[in-house]
């Protein structure tokens, strides 16, 4: 059984009501239930099952989109569904805003009602992710468009569904509905998802309070709080309108608060003013004061804290070679303690043999003592012991990556005076760079990474599965 966790104080006019029994609640413990007790007494049960799941780093967008997604599939669709969190269980207290947005969405164990990797697949966290097939073949994708090894390996895998908002990776072109269009958050395109039904005056989104409140969660803190000319994009803006009448920040909403959009879009007043919602502002204060507090956090924590893994093909001389590459966030500076005395170095390495890495990107992001946003990055590129074995000349990797790093017009990066001493590892290459452009994130890094080191190859489309119906949007 896992740990209850104490509802905390709310900042809110209007708090969001207990729900020990809500229709989310309940189907999470259902979904879950069911679908171990699929797979355990007849493993092609499984099969059966949509799986839907955010990307492996387990951010509050990937939490609740995949946790509605697979609600609306179940409710509105028909269809067995349930919802997979790529972390494992005793990962879950890394991200303070997830379990804060968890508890407001009546969720109070979450170790207990959440499918984890721990609960399916036992040996994660192998250097290799081909162990055994997965026990379910059939996927939908929320905040990530590309499906992961692990769920492919021996296993006739179809994605039947994406939404995202990254770039696209041209994979699983037959997922039905596959939108993979720009958005502040993926929950935004999950919202549209849902139903609505005519009322006086427009429609009601046919939600549960609970999960429009997690969505919500998700939402503003992807977007700053819909800040103007930042993040949002008007799919956010009216997934929000769509949400908040319906969940439990109705309560604090004063009367003609929410702006009606004229003739379907969204103004420049109207972003204004539903920025300036202050039961909007409380939530999106609430949630960065816990996503910002991470001081008790050791480097290893940090490192999986917000990891992300690609899997690539690289061009070394005449020869292509199969790597993995890693990415993690971190949001405290390398000056700070975390990352002192060869902290992040043992860190790093063993996250990266525990992933099977030959590529590590650290991102740290955060504001200075004078309130400016800054980025830095350390890089890491290391081969196993037997280079023959393994195939990756470890300096001709790291040539690759930081030649390509360094003429980056996207990133404008400078060696930084900071250094990361590898005391003579064997296999081992270290970069460490501040970003002057501190407008791009893990969003923008990943695809020049990825172009650095496989070029400009075109991935192949594989037909995946039949899908389901779209929902509608607004």
């Amino acid at each position: 059984m896992g740990q209850v966790l104490r509802r905390p104080v709310s900042i809110f006019s209007a708090s969001p009501k207990a729900a020990t029994a809500t229709a989310l609640s309940q189907f999470l413990r259902n979904a879950k239930q069911k679908y171990l007790a699929d797979i355990r007494a007849d493993p092609p049960r499984g099969n059966e099952w949509v799986v839907v799941m955010g990307n492996e780093a387990g951010d509050l967008d990937s939490l609740a989109s995949s946790i509605a997604y697979a609600f609306c599939l179940s409710t509105y669709h028909n269809l067995k569904a349930v919802p997979l969190i790529q972390i494992d269980r005793e990962d879950l207290h890394l991200r303070a805003e997830n379990l804060y947005a968890l508890i407001a969405a009546g969720i109070d164990d979450p170790s207990s009602l959440l499918l984890l990797l721990n609960d399916v697949v036992e040996d994660y966290g192998k250097p290799t992710e081909k162990q055994y097939p997965f026990p379910s073949s059939k996927f939908g994708l929320v905040d990530h468009n590309c499906l992961g090894g692990r769920y492919s390996y021996l296993n006739p895998a179809m994605v039947i569904t994406i939404l995202d908002h990254h770039t696209d990776e041209k994979q699983h072109m037959m997922a039905n509905p596959r939108i993979v269009e720009p958005a502040g958050s993926c929950a935004s395109h999950v919202a549209h998802q849902f139903p609505m039904v005519p009322t006086t005056g427009g429609g009601k989104v046919l939600i549960p309070q609970e999960l429009a409140t997690l969505l919500l969660s998700a939402i503003f803190i992807d977007t700053d709080g819909l800040k103007p000319g930042k993040k949002a994009l008007d799919v956010d803006y009216f997934a929000v309108l769509k949400l908040l009448p319906v969940s439990s920040l109705a309560e604090g909403l004063t009367p003609g608060e929410l702006p009606k959009p004229n003739k379907g879009e969204i103004s420049t007043e109207d972003e204004r003013k539903i920025n300036e919602i202050r039961v909007l502002q409380d939530l999106t204060k609430a949630l960065e004061r816990e996503k910002d507090d991470v001081s008790k956090l050791n480097a290893s924590e940090l490192l999986r804290r917000d990891a992300k893994v690609y899997n690539l093909d690289v061009q070394l001389s005449s020869k292509s070679v199969k790597i993995k590459a890693g990415l993690s966030t971190v949001p405290r500076p390398l000056k700070d303690n975390w990352a002192a005395n060869d902290q992040l170095l043992k860190a790093s390495i063993d996250w990266m043999k525990k992933q099977d890495l030959s590529v590590f990107g650290v991102l740290t992001s955060f504001r200075d003592d004078k309130d400016k946003h800054k980025r830095e990055m350390a890089w890491f590129v290391r081969s196993d012991d037997d280079e023959e074995s393994s195939g990756v000349d470890v300096d001709k990797l790291a040539k690759k990556l930081f030649d390509g790093l360094e003429a980056s017009k996207e990133l404008e990066l400078e060696e930084h005076k900071i250094k990361i001493d590898t005391h003579g590892e064997k296999g081992l290459r270290v970069k460490v760079y501040k970003q002057n452009n501190a407008k791009a994130s893990r969003k923008v890094i990943a695809p020049v990474m990825m172009k650095i080191l496989e070029g400009d190859k075109e991935k192949k489309s594989v037909p995946m599965g039949n899908g389901v119906q779209a929902g509608p949007s607004m």
